[in-house]
């Protein structure tokens, strides 16, 4: 092993790419240098969110990163429940942050994919299966759910295996999963949620599915695959959920037999639901409905809407009114507020639903849609100055009342 850990790093990253067994990782983890960058690593991210000035001080000295040292290289280090000080709670976290450091090098592809920003990613996966999949047939879509629990780490851990071979790195991973997942929400001290815990929880996540998802993407006829992962909330209920979606240009009995086989790849994971769909049908994925058109010269193109149940739940959820009868309903507990704040309260709902949906095409078929928000903005605003929904409207038209919302 290097005298220098960030170039023993290095060798780890190279190997892995040429899909070599990982070994020495928890001596690794031993080197006080290391030790040394993640206490740097915990205290940065600890005094970009610090808020509160009354906080105690996480880092440690150089005494307390030697001991921590040699409590590692002694294999006398444990993750505790209930850390009984502010040292001990500290040494946990950057072991956590060390173990991070050392997977990102192992899994690169998996951390610069959750680290993508969600929202984002999700629009390029829109926008990629717009501009490229009218030339498809087929394709397989779904999503698998899985519940963060003991069994759940275990699962994820073995994957793992398949790169790393070092016993007790294993062991302590586990360990490390345990608290971060299960005891997270018991621990006392509140700046776990500033550090890199969910980091690995993510981390840990993202190699296990691409693992099972990779083996689907190789399949015959498999042309491409989009992956979108939801990562859990720090809570000890959290869902972990994937997207996917896998491009075939084939016949409909190969295609039969791709939707086959990837029922066998995924039959270990219980909460599933998996589809398979001719593109000229549709199908639905990440709350877009996908159908491939063919134009008056025949040229075919990829047609992005929002699903009705969508739009209807989304004017449900909000108390605008009822999407399929157009009855608009005004929102009591608003009436209480400036007719500003109302106003304002409504824009940034219609925005924010217009921002997730921004990719559609369909944007000219809203006018049901639109009608009912404005219908309750205007039944809303009517009832607090208790005049009629026609002076209000009048108003809106010319604009004298100084409100308008934005479509």
């Amino acid at each position: 092993m290097a005298k220098d850990p960030f170039l023993q790093l290095d060798v780890i990253r190279e190997a892995s790419r040429k899909r070599q067994k990982i070994k020495d990782c928890y001596r690794l983890m031993c080197h006080p240098l290391l030790l040394e960058q993640a206490n740097y690593n915990i205290n940065h991210q600890i005094n970009c969110s610090q808020k509160n000035p009354f906080e105690p001080d996480y880092s440690l000295n150089q005494n307390d990163i030697n001991r921590l040292c040699t409590l590692l290289k002694n294999k006398a280090f444990c993750f505790v429940r209930y850390p009984q000080n502010t040292l001990q709670y500290s040494m946990q976290l950057i072991v956590i942050e060390v173990i991070y450091i050392i997977l990102t090098h192992i899994f690169p592809s998996a951390t610069s994919y959750i680290l993508q920003d969600n929202n984002s990613h999700r629009h390029k996966i829109i926008q990629e299966i717009k501009n490229d999949w009218y030339q498809y047939s087929w394709c397989i879509q779904g999503s698998i759910k899985d519940t963060v629990c003991k069994k759940w780490i275990n699962k994820c851990v073995s994957t793992m295996r398949e790169k790393i071979d070092d016993l007790y790195f294993d062991k302590i991973i586990r360990e490390a999963l345990k608290i971060t997942f299960i005891e997270y929400s018991s621990l006392q001290y509140s700046v776990g949620k500033t550090c890199n815990t969910n980091s690995l929880i993510r981390l840990v996540i993202g190699q296990y599915y691409q693992k099972v998802l990779l083996k689907i993407s190789t399949l015959p006829h498999v042309t491409e695959s989009k992956l979108h992962y939801t990562h859990p909330n720090q809570t000890f209920s959290s869902m972990v959920k994937i997207d996917f979606c896998f491009s075939l240009k084939c016949s409909k009995s190969e295609a039969n037999l791709v939707f086959k086989q990837i029922q066998i790849l995924l039959e270990n994971e219980k909460d599933k639901t998996i589809k398979l769909s001719h593109l000229t049908d549709g199908f639905r994925f990440l709350d877009y409905q996908f159908k491939k058109n063919y134009n008056s010269s025949s040229e075919a193109n990829m047609y992005l809407g929002i699903p009705k149940n969508e739009l209807a739940k989304f004017i449900s959820n909000n108390k605008y009114g009822e999407y399929i009868t157009l009855k608009t309903s005004s929102r009591a507990e608003l009436i209480n507020l400036s007719e500003k704040a109302i106003i304002a309260i409504y824009n940034r709902e219609l925005k924010k639903f217009l921002d997730y949906y921004c990719c559609i095409d369909n944007k000219h078929t809203l006018k049901r849609f639109f009608y009912l928000v404005k219908g309750s903005l205007i039944r809303t605003i009517a009832q607090k100055r208790k005049t009629s929904m026609k002076i209000i409207a009048q108003e809106i038209r010319q604009n004298k009342a100084g409100f308008f919302i934005r479509m």
